[in-house]
């Protein structure tokens, strides 16, 4: 199991304005995706897939736990 703080950066469309989202969030991966991203060198764009989960049964905290990922080339 691989628990990471990642970030994101980007531009999203809200009521037709741009908005600037930056912003950190905890993200979980375990079996050979947690073993390939432990791997993956720090400053590495990443698209990933997955889903929102509590960190917890009682939490109301949320984490990614990541399914499945790519590196981003080009960016």
């Amino acid at each position: 199991m691989t628990e990471a703080r990642l970030m994101h950066s980007g531009i999203s469309i809200e009521a037709g304005s741009e908005r600037q989202l930056d912003f950190e969030f905890i993200a979980i991966a375990v079996g050979g995706i947690a073993e390939t991203l432990g791997k993956t060198a720090l400053g590495t764009e990443l698209e990933l897939d997955g889903f929102l989960a509590p960190t917890s049964k009682r939490s109301q905290r949320l984490r990614i736990h990541i399914t499945d990922y790519h590196e981003i080339s080009g960016v």
